[in-house]
């Protein structure tokens, strides 16, 4: 959860940097930035505390996924996460930052760019804000035995 966490901060806060950014390389920087922190940090943490949150549920005395409300909630969040994370980061940072990186016109003054960038920003904080509501659930488990 942790490496997870940290690649989507990281991505956040590439992000909301991008905002500073003027010259095209600094803008290709923050955009190979985030696609690192993608492949190395948020996919193999989203998909490792996916795996061992059912492994743990199904294995220990918490008795499986639907057996309480608050892990079911924490396996369709991280699911939602998930699906979100790779719609809008991978349509965004892998099919338009570079149509756009390869148009002839600068990135501040091409719309599609501000409107990625925007896009962007929105479904990072989406998720992990996200992530912040599964990390309290998973402290305080609010909800009891579904059965």
């Amino acid at each position: 959860m942790i490496i997870y966490f940290s690649g989507i901060f990281g991505q956040l806060l590439v992000t909301i940097s991008m905002t500073f950014f003027s010259e095209q390389s600094q803008i290709y920087v923050g955009i190979l930035f985030v696609s690192y922190f993608d492949h190395y940090l948020t996919i193999p943490g989203a998909l490792a505390s996916l795996f061992t949150g059912i492994w743990l549920a199904l294995r220990t005395h918490w008795g499986g996924l639907t057996k309480y409300y608050w892990i079911l909630t924490k396996w369709i969040g991280n699911m939602f996460a998930i699906l979100l994370g790779s719609s809008i980061t991978g349509n965004v940072v892998y099919n338009l930052f570079p149509k756009i990186l390869s148009s002839d016109l600068h990135p501040l003054q091409n719309p599609l760019y501000f409107q990625s960038r925007r896009m962007l920003f929105w479904g990072i904080s989406i998720s992990f804000i996200l992530l912040i509501f599964l990390v309290i659930i998973s402290y305080i488990k609010p909800w009891g035995k579904g059965d």
